[in-house]
């Protein structure tokens, strides 16, 4: 990951040679679940690198998507030291017997601790994205992870459809 850190940074710093000197990011994204596999100190890193080529315009939204099982409190720190306004938990689903098909372990428990984590580092917007489709899913257990879902009061929602591709997934029906 250090390795990887440090190409980035490199590619960064020729990018901001080329752009013009006043540019400000009015949305910043870090996505795909997996921005909180860093460390805390690589999540800070990271963030001043980007933020010192192009800084944030005044009202800008800066959102990363939160795996539950990836989050500490000290990357959840330097996450909202670095700015971060708007989060998003991938939950999937919560019945134990769908996530150990497709290989995603979180427990509700879980999901509600890094939530209420990530509200103590004063971040309010929270998104939750769940998923329908899923192996073994029926419409009971769909409704009752969405009912659980919802007692963690989310700003947004966003419900995706499953679609399986057995050559890129590792879920094995």
């Amino acid at each position: 990951m250090r390795a990887y850190l440090e190409t980035l940074k490199s590619e960064l710093a020729l990018l901001k040679e080329i752009l013009p000197a006043d540019l400000t990011l009015s949305r910043l994204h870090w996505g795909g679940g997996t921005p909180t596999l860093m460390t805390g100190d690589m999540i800070s890193e990271l963030a001043g690198t980007v933020l010192d080529m192009i800084p944030m315009a005044k009202g800008g939204e800066f959102s990363v998507e939160i795996d539950p099982n990836e989050i500490d409190e000290s990357r959840v720190k330097a996450l909202a030291e670095a700015g971060m306004n708007r989060a998003s938990i991938g939950v999937q689903d919560f019945d134990e017997e769908i996530q150990k098909v497709i290989g995603r372990i979180q427990s509700y428990e879980l999901t509600k601790d890094a939530a209420d984590m990530i509200r103590a580092h004063g971040i309010d917007s929270l998104n939750a994205d769940i998923l329908y489709g899923l192996p073994h899913q029926t419409d009971a257990r769909i409704a009752e992870s969405v009912l659980k879902l919802l007692t963690l009061s989310p700003s947004r929602v966003a419900l995706y459809g499953y679609a399986h591709v057995p050559w890129l997934s590792l879920i094995h029906i």
